[in-house]
């Protein structure tokens, strides 16, 4: 039985509080300053709007999911690379900022503590309705390439990343405990299948028939 849509009366879904962190960082905890502060990397010039977490309000209500184990992955990314895109918000006549791409990052920062140095940069998307702003946020949210193993291992060695131990990502279509295993496990990965070390010994003495294509000699040999 499908599930009964949320009443509109009902508001939009609310940004989770900030907890109470009186706690530092650690020091030297890559993207992270003593404040839990996470750099921003996406916008060196400073020609980005900057807004604080706070004023950014969820619009996708119940659209996407975002488990604890997820969650985790995207946060240890975030605090490894600080923050990496934009927020796509956008503007409503009200002057509210409604988010349409960004929203899981926003939970992080929102039940970490955590600010972004600067505020959190964002790029407005044009929309004339609250539908138009809606469509607009499931084409963002939409997933067209797919992910290719193969494709993935090929761009992993031509960048001499070690994937067998980045566990940070979360890709479309790619169980990365499945991926990690047919590609770098069972003697797999960087030496591959077809490696030389798998070819059985080839005896050189195998005596071979010879045959001279003008006359017609046929003589026997060793390769």
């Amino acid at each position: 039985m499908p599930r009964k849509p949320a009443d509109p009366a009902e508001g939009r879904e609310p940004a989770e509080p900030a907890p109470d962190r009186t706690t530092a960082a650690p020091p030297g905890q890559p993207g992270m300053s003593a404040r839990d502060t996470l750099r921003c990397a996406c916008d060196p010039d400073g020609r980005l709007e900057r807004v604080q977490a706070r004023d950014l309000i969820p619009f996708q209500r119940e659209l996407k999911s975002l488990d604890e184990s997820r969650y985790a992955q995207l946060a240890q990314s975030m605090r490894r690379f600080g923050f990496l895109v934009p927020v796509f918000v956008w503007r409503a006549a009200n002057g509210e900022r409604l988010i349409l791409d960004g929203h899981q990052r926003l939970r992080v920062l929102l039940r970490e503590g955590w600010q972004v140095e600067g505020g959190v940069p964002v790029v407005t998307v044009e929309a004339e309705t609250e539908r138009e702003a809606a469509e607009k946020l499931v084409v963002i949210a939409s997933q067209y390439g797919a992910v290719e193993r193969q494709g993935l291992y090929e761009f992993g060695e031509h960048y001499q990343m070690d994937l067998a131990e980045f566990d940070l990502a979360a890709l479309p279509g790619v169980e990365w405990g499945e991926f990690v295993a047919e590609f770098y496990q069972d003697g797999q990965g960087a030496q591959g299948a077809d490696s030389p070390e798998e070819f059985g010994e080839v005896d050189e003495n195998i005596e071979t028939q010879h045959e001279c294509p003008k006359c017609g000699y046929r003589w026997s040999g060793q390769g």
